[in-house]
């Protein structure tokens, strides 16, 4: 699996300016959950393109340990991914196609998202019943650059 592209939320830039110029406070996040979409869920991390157990069967937010990652610069900016393997698993057949994944806070704050291919450039497919996406750690990367 791969990632393609990757983008900050609106929210994550605006928290950040705000904590480097000391205009705000930020505590992190106590929980992230990471999210598939269909379609780019945007700056705003819109819910709208979101898959959902009801046309997906099994489709559930993975969660991710704010502490159980690593961040690392490529030369080309700093990224921060899951050191773990993040798993989502079809129960039924899926009608939504994974395009995108996004990363929100336990507050429900979108941060990042990040397009995502099957490593070799091509789209998933939706998923059919048993059948798997994993992002091994590093595969699923979210960038500032």
């Amino acid at each position: 699996m791969a990632t393609t592209s990757y983008a900050a939320s609106d929210y994550f830039e605006q928290a950040a300016l705000e904590i480097l110029f000391g205009y705000a406070s930020y505590s992190g996040p106590t929980g992230l959950e990471i999210s598939l979409h269909s379609q780019d869920p945007g700056e705003t991390g819109s819910t709208a393109n979101e898959l959902t157990s009801g046309t997906d069967p099994g489709y559930a937010r993975a969660a991710w340990a704010p502490n159980s990652s690593v961040s690392a610069s490529d030369g080309a900016g700093w990224s921060i991914y899951p050191n773990s393997t993040i798993t989502f698993t079809a129960t039924g057949n899926w009608a939504g196609q994974p395009t995108f994944a996004g990363v929100y806070d336990n507050n429900g704050n979108f941060l990042f998202r990040a397009e995502i291919d099957d490593g070799g450039g091509t789209p998933f497919a939706a998923l059919t019943n048993g059948q798997t996406i994993n992002f091994a750690s590093g595969q699923l990367k979210f960038k500032l650059s």
